[in-house]
């Protein structure tokens, strides 16, 4: 509970600045010193904040990061296992231990169908669970033999896929 606390915490914090146009060094200095600020009263731990631009990252011990704009396939054991998708574009990735949200948006359907493949032929086919959605919305869930569960979804009118993986 207290992580879904300091995501929501860091994401509003995050719209709060971008949206008044936090975009100069000065102002995100402060910005990071403030957001750490409130980590470290939440968590009772350490936080490290970097805002740069429209890019915005927390990492909070424990293998917890959290980024926001960051257009880069995350790293760490959360994904290890987990095929990377190098098409359409990274709009966001959150890490929380050994969890991972991936968000990404510009990738059409096909690309999507050879992703869903990729992610089968990677050993996710435990317990698997498909969903079709008059055409607007596919999503798959399945674990791997090792532990791990995972969940895609496309949303076809948007473009937009969402992988979330987690031990």
């Amino acid at each position: 509970m207290k992580k879904i606390i300091v995501l929501v915490i860091t994401l509003t914090l995050f719209v709060t600045f971008t949206a008044c146009g936090a975009t100069q060094k000065v102002e995100d200095k402060a910005q990071e010193k403030a957001v750490e600020s409130v980590i470290k009263n939440v968590t009772g731990g350490d936080a490290d904040v970097d805002i740069e631009g429209d890019k915005y990252s927390v990492n909070y011990g424990d293998g917890n990061k959290v980024e926001v704009g960051a257009n880069e396939w995350p790293t760490g054991e959360s994904v290890e296992k987990l095929p990377k998708h190098d098409k359409g574009k990274i709009e966001s990735s959150v890490t929380l231990g050994k969890s991972c949200i991936i968000s990404i948006v510009d990738l059409d359907k096909s690309d999507f169908e050879e992703y869903f493949q990729k992610v089968k032929d990677a050993g996710f086919t435990e317990d698997a669970f498909d969903i079709c959605s008059d055409e607007k919305l596919v999503q798959y869930q399945a674990g791997s033999k090792d532990g791990k569960f995972i969940t895609i979804s496309y949303e076809v009118e948007t473009k937009a896929l969402t992988i979330m993986v987690s031990s």
